[in-house]
């Protein structure tokens, strides 16, 4: 600005986007523009007493806007060694209302996985593993700023409880069962401890858990002492995490009853 006579600076502006007059202020709103668009302003001096002379920036071209993400984080929480790790995204936003698509890289222990989707098989990694994934958005032109999930350290899988009776034929009282929990898993391969416990039993029954021979034994015997339907519990742990399941046996009442001693 110049002004011999030291008036105050005033100007006027007008912005042309793709050759159409879009904007007197100073500054113009992002939403006049459209990707590719041609956009150049106009600006001219004045005076009281009239106009100076008109002068126009240099055009320049509306560049694509490359798009973002907020976050980015893995499921399930906790992860274990029995279940695929998923990669998902929060926030994701582009200006020009592209599409937006993501790519993926995986790391286990700071190591660069091969795996390129947005799952990370669980074959990939073990109880203890460390697993974080890095995501960066794209609209198919410009690709956005990557996004790491937190760190997921991978926890230990509970062993699965699965008691059953060793038995094929019907089961009569005074009979002797044998408990069976040899299809208990553990997919971490843990050695697993069993203890086994009697929930319920007939009213005319004896029996108590204490009197159950070897209740730590993958396959304890019990006698069936009176007519009805024992419950039994088998807790597996592999040392860090037990489950609990139960299985019934149903004794018949025998043609020739037991006398007592």
């Amino acid at each position: 600005w110049d002004d011999d006579d030291g008036d105050s600076q005033n100007v006027r502006y007008t912005w042309y986007v793709a050759g159409v007059a879009s904007g007197t202020d100073s500054t113009l709103a992002g939403s006049w523009l459209t990707r590719g668009d041609e956009v150049y302003v106009q600006a001219v001096p004045y005076d009281s007493y009239g106009d100076g002379a008109a002068v126009s920036s240099a055009t320049v071209v509306v560049e694509n806007s490359a798009p973002s993400l907020s976050s980015a984080f893995i499921s399930p929480s906790p992860l274990t060694g029995t279940t695929d790790a998923t990669a998902n995204t929060s926030g994701s936003y582009d200006a020009d209302s592209d599409a937006v698509t993501f790519a993926y890289v995986w790391y286990v222990n700071g190591v660069v996985n091969g795996e390129a989707g947005s799952t990370l098989d669980a074959s990939q990694f073990e109880r203890g593993d460390r697993v974080y994934c890095v995501v960066t958005p794209s609209d198919g032109i410009t690709v956005g700023t990557a996004v790491s999930t937190p760190t997921a350290t991978v926890s230990n899988s509970p062993p699965a409880s699965v008691p059953s009776v060793d038995t094929t034929t019907e089961l009569q009282q005074c009979d002797t069962v044998s408990l069976d929990a040899g299809a208990s898993t553990d997919d971490d391969a843990d050695a697993l401890t069993y203890t086994w416990s009697l929930l319920s039993k007939p009213s005319a029954s004896r029996r108590s858990s204490s009197e159950m021979v070897e209740t730590s034994d993958i396959t304890p015997d019990v006698v069936l002492d009176a007519e009805g339907t024992f419950r039994f519990n088998l807790q597996v742990s592999d040392g860090t995490n037990t489950d609990d399941a139960y299985v019934e046996v149903d004794a018949l009442e025998r043609a020739e009853p037991n006398s007592d001693p």
